[in-house]
């Protein structure tokens, strides 16, 4: 009963935690095209956040608006946590 148990215990929690919005659309999706685009266009913004910003393509702000142009209705900073792995689908 040290620090294993509490990290595991720790983990049973965070496992256990829902994932945000776009967590949770992603999930919904089946596997096909959409899912996939949504999914490449997630790994290229974080690729291109050490860019300078004149040379992004693909930004928060254009995911933000994929979405919510596809009726998912999902706030910016939902995104923006969801990119810079603050919410609870990257907990883990």
């Amino acid at each position: 009963m040290g620090i294993a148990d509490d990290v595991a215990k720790q983990k049973e929690v965070v496992a256990a935690a829902p994932l945000c919005k776009v967590g949770q659309v992603l999930a919904s999706l089946a596997e096909g095209e959409d899912s996939t685009a949504i999914e490449y266009a997630i790994r290229r913004t974080r690729l291109e956040a050490t860019l300078p910003q004149n040379k992004r393509v693909f930004t928060a702000s254009f995911i933000h608006r994929l979405l919510n142009d596809n009726g998912f209705t999902i706030g910016a900073t939902t995104v923006k946590d969801h990119l810079s792995r603050k919410c609870t689908c990257d907990a883990s």
